[in-house]
């Protein structure tokens, strides 16, 4: 009788030792730090700090807020510091290398990429960048 309340109560104990950061969901809302932009025509490719330019989502208001500490006028680093709207609209450009595209103020940064860790938008089909953040 014992061993048939034991082994209920050990699985539960096994399965709340799981690591919980696997089922972690991917979702863009949150704290991402740039840290890479590169492409355009001049094939730039910039470099920046984990936290030295930070874009916190918001997805229940649509909203971005960019802080920008980056003091290199030389480096591309996208946005200056502040807030804006964003939306994800359907992508019209040929050729289509993705179905949407991420738009933030009404300005198009191209297709997205979203993973837990990671989030990428580009516009590679056009000569564009391709900006890297990370958590």
């Amino acid at each position: 009788m014992k061993i048939t309340k034991l082994v209920p109560m050990l699985f539960l104990v096994a399965m709340s030792a799981c690591d919980s950061g696997s089922d972690r969901k991917t979702t863009l809302d949150g704290h991402w730090k740039l840290i890479n932009v590169k492409g355009g025509i001049s094939g730039s490719d910039f470099d920046f700090p984990p936290g030295l330019i930070t874009y916190n989502f918001d997805t229940a208001t649509n909203t971005v807020e960019v802080t920008n500490n980056n003091t290199n006028d030389a480096a591309e680093d996208m946005l200056p510091s502040g807030s804006y709207t964003y939306s994800i609209q359907e992508n019209t450009t040929t050729p289509q290398l993705c179905e949407e595209n991420f738009f933030i103020d009404e300005v198009n940064f191209g297709c997205y990429n979203l993973g837990s860790n990671q989030l990428t938008f580009g516009q590679v089909e056009a000569d564009g960048y391709l900006i890297t953040l990370v958590r």
